[in-house]
């Protein structure tokens, strides 16, 4: 019988490890109506390229051209449309030769998402591709047409001279992952500076051949689209990269699916576009944007806006169709570049903010060491901010001190605008003990950092890092985690641990039984894991604006990053600042003033 509860226990004690590992690894969440962030506004710095955007009529009802432009360079066709024709149908595209000479096609990429009735599913699937499967343009970044309306939107002077913004860092397909940042061996980088090239593969199957067209002559691209059948309620999205010497025509049809493209393009007629009127040709089929401040972690919460048509305008554009002037309102089928420039030793979470409804896409985070591409939502849902403004969802943690280039396409069917919420590193989700079977000695060793508030008092942060050994037994748990789960519901379902520590280096956990909600009554199991004692913590005192930034120095002398030898990084959280600097680093020219609107 003895034996019997030993066994349970022994069971107990490891299911409960395994539970502390999991519980202490949870995502970091913000609420940004109880925190604080500031605004660091991202100004247009440069775009390129040209984009013939398709998705006017929304809702097709008949066959025919469902847009027409001209493209000279570098270009993209975006689609995006539904058959509510009554019959099957599906999307060709159609480009002629309208130059004097022979033209040289590239046909870079061509990509689209499987037609289905869920039209967030088409529009993340697309979104996604976009950053799998990359094209690079080769053609140089220009001024921004919108470049003033930009800037002063954001409260700043238009530089006098002007540079696409700067970054080490280029995107690229390293990695994929839904949620977590791509791991690497933090042994080979952890000497690696901001300043890494990150290659960008080529990827096979995505496009990639060459064609000439003589003056006059037409063919169709994207020959694949002939064979997807577009059914009653099905929305169809994609699009063509691709680069041309000469002017070339480029039509896209909506046609029936036994017509034959080439025959139907002689004879098909323009489409009305409807009340939304997204369609036309626009130049900025790429865009880059650069954040305004360095962001520092150190400073507290901040924010970047995206697709406000504010400090990030719309782009501007023309039907050939209509002859009218038009507007692409989402800058839907523009692939974005933001960049942002960090500083300080600390670490910071990023997460995802939908502002205009709900959302459902992909973004890739490069810092210069990783390439990490993020869905939202990842949990399942179909979207995120549904009637809200107030969703968020964790992305990933970076450290501070290199680039952080943001990378998407505006996913179809979702709402703009999008914020990206950055805040100091919550170490609540690091592990700050490692509890192991009865009888398992798990050393572990332990630091402590200033972490300054805004308040009279300082805040004491005792913060433990796994040693090898402590990672060692973690790994040989967790290989176990199913079997010891099952046990554990088996013999006692539903208990519920409790944490406390009762003596100065020691964590007590104590598992009650099903029958007794006193732990002191119940199995009586408590497994004590040696831990070391917090070194002093020493005092800062805010008095005043005159004595912040002193302070600010004083801090950063005295915080510390600890790495054990399994790589874990462990740091406080300072109390975010109620408002940035005013003198904050802008990436244009050290003689322009912050000059904010009205001011």
């Amino acid at each position: 019988m003895r034996q019997r509860k030993l066994w349970r226990k022994a069971l107990l004690g490891a299911a409960l490890s395994v539970w502390m590992t999991s519980m202490a690894w949870a995502a970091p969440t913000v609420n940004w109506q109880t925190q604080n962030f500031s605004a660091m506004p991202a100004v247009e710095t440069g775009e390129k390229d040209t984009l013939l955007f398709s998705d006017s009529p929304e809702y097709v009802t008949q066959s025919g051209i469902l847009a027409s432009g001209t493209i000279q360079g570098q270009g993209r066709v975006y689609f995006y449309h539904v058959n509510n024709t009554g019959t099957d149908q599906k999307i060709a595209v159609v480009m002629q030769n309208t130059g004097k000479g022979p033209a040289t096609v590239q046909i870079q990429r061509e990509i689209m998402a499987t037609p289905s009735t869920d039209y967030f599913a088409v529009g993340s699937q697309l979104s996604r591709k976009e950053l799998e499967m990359p094209a690079t343009s080769t053609t140089p970044w220009r001024r921004p047409v919108q470049e003033a309306r930009s800037f002063q939107a954001a409260g700043y002077q238009l530089p006098d001279t002007w540079v696409p913004a700067q970054t080490n860092v280029t995107p690229g397909v390293i990695g994929y992952t839904d949620a977590t940042p791509v791991q690497t061996d933090k042994k080979k980088d952890k000497n690696k500076k901001a300043t890494s090239q990150v290659a960008t593969p080529q990827l096979p199957g995505i496009g990639g051949y060459a064609l000439t067209l003589a003056p006059g002559a037409q063919t169709t691209i994207f020959k694949a689209l002939n064979t997807v059948d577009v059914q009653q309620d099905e929305l169809f999205s994609g699009l063509i990269d691709f680069y041309s010497n000469e002017p070339v025509g480029i039509k896209v049809l909506m046609m029936p699916k036994n017509a034959d493209p080439m025959t139907y393009a002689q004879i098909a007629t323009p489409l009305s576009m409807d009340d939304v009127a997204l369609r036309g040709t626009y130049f900025g089929a790429r865009r880059q944007l650069q954040v305004t401040q360095t962001y520092d972690p150190a400073d507290g919460g901040a924010f970047i806006e995206l697709g406000n048509d504010r400090e990030d305008p719309f782009l501007m554009g023309r039907d050939e169709l209509s002859n009218q002037n038009l507007t692409d309102k989402g800058n839907y089928g523009v692939s974005y570049q933001v960049v942002m420039h960090t500083e300080g030793t600390d670490k910071y979470d990023v997460f995802f903010n939908p502002q205009g409804g709900s959302y459902a896409g992909s973004f890739m985070l490069s810092d210069g060491l990783t390439n990490t591409i993020y869905n939202v939502p990842n949990n399942g849902n179909e979207s995120l901010g549904d009637g809200t403004i107030y969703d968020t969802q964790y992305l990933g943690t970076y450290q501070a001190g290199h680039d952080l280039v943001i990378s998407f396409m505006p996913a179809g069917a979702s709402n703009l605008p999008i914020k990206f919420l950055f805040y100091p590193a919550q170490a609540a989700k690091l592990a700050t003990s490692t509890v192991a079977a009865p009888k398992t000695q798990l050393p572990v060793t332990a630091t402590s950092e200033t972490s300054t508030s805004h308040s009279t008092s300082a805040v004491q942060a005792e913060n433990h890092a796994l040693s090898q050994e402590s990672a060692e037994a973690l790994k040989k748990l967790q290989a176990q985690s199913a079997a010891w789960s099952q046990a554990a519901a088996a013999v006692a379902p539903g208990m519920v641990p409790t944490v406390a520590q009762n003596q100065p280096g020691t964590v007590d956990i104590a598992l009650p039984s099903a029958s007794t909600a006193s732990p002191a009554q119940g199995l009586g199991i408590t497994i004590s894991v040696p831990t070391a004692k917090a070194t002093s913590v020493s005092t800062a005192k805010t008095e005043g604006k005159q004595k912040k930034e002193s302070q600010k120095k004083e801090n950063k002398s005295d915080n510390k990053q600890v790495t054990t030898s399994t790589s874990t990084t462990v740091s406080t959280t300072a109390s975010p600042s109620t408002s940035q600097a005013s003198q904050a680093n802008t990436p244009f020219s050290q003689e322009i003033p912050v000059t904010k609107e009205g001011e």
